[in-house]
């Protein structure tokens, strides 16, 4: 599942592969840009938030459950 919310101006990329359950989310503002990659053996769950003229970058690799989430 991949879900790309975003404004203005505003562009996201998600790249998913791997086995089991893997969501990866992107939510942001005007004029702001999001990476999410997921690579694993389980449920991988990948959430970035931007602020105003923020950048963001997260990468999840494991078995298991993985849950990260970075604010800025």
């Amino acid at each position: 599942m991949v879900i790309g919310q975003d404004g203005r101006r505003n562009g996201a990329n998600a790249s998913q592969y791997g086995r089991g359950n893997i969501a990866g989310i992107a939510q942001f503002g005007r004029g702001h840009t999001a990476i999410t990659s997921q690579d694993g053996h389980g449920n991988a769950v990948g959430v970035i938030q931007a602020g105003r003229g923020n950048h963001a970058n997260v990468t999840q690799i494991g078995r298991g459950n993985v849950s990260v989430i970075v604010q800025d």
